[in-house]
């Protein structure tokens, strides 16, 4: 069995190992939803829900940056009127156009997963910029994503740890998360534990589960910090209890050998069955290992 503890692979966007969250204004379905007109019958809608739209899309059409992107709103997510992708997107390019950065960024997101418009990293990459350069913080978050990994530009780790830097001091906790992997790695950056503890830290205070699960790793590890089992546990437990798989399985071995808490084996193979259920590789070859010592099971079996 492992008793060394790591953070494992916690919900990554890709080859660059980074956090990328994206925005609640663009929680819309994907695209291929079936193809609507371009205006609702007037039976779709009624009373003041009618009033609202057909006074946001006055607006729009008169050039309004705010209509425009509360209309493509609408249309995205379906609200008081058919939903249509392609339509929102089109509100969203002439609301971004007049240099709105929400639009931008939501326009960048639609390039990026190729909703309502052609998957297009390169144009996603410019939009993210032009919403960047206005000070938005996600959009900062994943332009540095996209140097990251790559993504419509050159990869560029300098570039990404300086944006993710912008995006973090704004608070944006997956770019404190993020800024925390950089230092630990030494991408686009000299390595430092101690910076990495430090925003693992501020992200994890945040409610950002993934850093919560790092901030127990280097409290378990000594990293960055003096080690501390007790806390590494507390942030274990906390991150675990939110779904996070890597978190159960470092619980599951903090109960097993009795770090920060009482040695509990059937308090371990429950949260290591937590984790594999989840499709943690390294939670299950420690189950395998305790159903070959015959430590398997439930608590009824003595342990």
């Amino acid at each position: 069995m492992k008793r060394t503890l790591s953070s494992g692979n916690a919900n990554p966007t890709g080859p660059g190992g980074m956090y990328q969250r994206p925005s609640p204004a663009d929680s819309a379905p994907a695209a291929g939803q079936p193809a609507v007109s371009s205006r609702p019958e007037k039976s779709d809608l009624h009373g003041f829900e009618r009033y609202r739209y057909l006074a946001e899309e006055s607006a729009a059409v008169a050039g309004d940056a705010q209509a425009q992107l509360r209309l493509a709103a609408r249309y995205a997510l379906g609200t008081g009127i058919a939903m249509d992708q392609a339509r929102a997107a089109e509100w969203l390019g002439k609301a971004a156009a007049q240099g709105l950065a929400a639009a931008q960024f939501n326009l960048g997101l639609r390039y990026q997963r190729g909703r309502g418009v052609p998957k297009d990293d390169a144009r996603a990459f410019e939009w993210f910029g032009k919403a960047a350069a206005q000070g938005l913080a996600t959009a900062q978050g994943n332009l540095a994503v996209m140097y990251k990994q790559g993504r419509g530009i050159t990869r560029d780790c300098t570039k990404a740890f300086e944006w993710t830097e912008k995006a973090a001091v704004q608070g944006l906790a997956t770019a404190q998360g993020n800024l925390g992997i950089m230092y630990a790695k030494g991408h686009g950056v000299a390595k430092d534990e101690t910076k990495a503890f430090e925003w693992f830290g501020k992200a994890a205070a945040q409610g950002f589960v993934p850093a919560q699960n790092e901030l127990g790793t280097r409290f378990a590890n000594g990293l960055g910090v003096a080690r501390d089992v007790a806390k590494a546990f507390e942030w274990f437990d906390k991150a675990a209890r939110q779904g996070d798989a890597p978190a159960q399985c470092n619980l599951g071995i903090m109960y097993l050998h009795g770090k920060g808490v009482s040695a509990d084996a059937a308090m371990a193979f429950e949260w290591f069955g937590k984790a594999a259920a989840q499709g943690d590789a390294r939670a299950q070859r420690n189950l395998d290992v305790m159903r070959e010592q015959g430590r398997g099971g439930g608590r009824g079996n003595g342990m």
